[in-house]
């Protein structure tokens, strides 16, 4: 994998995780976190998405779980 698929993967990711963020802008968790969602988070995020992914997983889960 060159530099570039590593990059265009962590950018469609971000994008994934913004439009997520945008449909559940209304719950209050997600406001809450809202806070610390900014530019140079989503430049982190594009840079290491594969612990982003596995973060993102988990958490899913243990909220799905939860209920």
């Amino acid at each position: 994998m060159n530099m570039f698929n590593y990059l265009l993967i962590g950018v469609i990711f971000t994008f994934l995780c913004d439009i997520i963020i945008h449909i559940a802008r209304n719950n209050p968790i997600i406001q809450e976190k809202l806070k610390d969602w900014g530019l140079w988070e989503r430049i982190v995020c594009i840079l290491v998405w594969p612990l982003g992914i596995l973060v993102f997983t988990l958490s899913f889960i243990k909220e799905y779980l939860k209920k």
